[in-house]
């Protein structure tokens, strides 16, 4: 495949810089250092983690501001790929595995009945949330 990691784009335009939405997250750019990774290497991120979450649950009331009104994007941004607990408008709550950060919602994998399932969530649904 000629150009898979993007050669052909770097050499017809090399005086041309890219913009990268992601440039907050400089490695999650597909520019970034003009390498672009494979399928294979983006799948393997988006895999749920092999291990259950700890059974200890952190308590609301031990966070350093618990009465959040409103969660976004830059405040969740930093728990990507980490283990997050999240505490939910509706009173749920549960262990969660953030993989991706929109404007206004999450993709995750939700620890669920001792197994790993895929949801999205709405940013206005999360009343609180902590990374570990």
């Amino acid at each position: 495949m000629y150009g898979y990691r993007d050669s052909c784009i770097r050499t017809a335009y090399s005086n041309q810089i890219f913009y990268c939405p992601y440039s907050m997250y400089p490695l999650h750019c597909p520019f970034y250092d003009g390498y672009r990774p494979k399928a294979e290497e983006i799948q393997l991120q988006f895999q749920p983690p092999k291990t259950p979450p700890p059974t200890n649950t952190p308590k609301l009331s031990d966070l350093p501001n618990p009465n959040l009104t409103t969660v976004e994007f830059g405040a969740i941004s930093p728990c990507i790929f980490k283990l997050t607990y999240l505490w939910l408008k509706n009173d749920e709550s549960f262990w969660s595995h953030i993989i991706r950060v929109g404007n206004t919602s999450i993709s995750a994998w939700r620890y669920q009945n001792e197994k790993w399932v895929p949801f999205n969530l709405d940013l206005k649904e999360i009343k609180n949330f902590t990374c570990s």
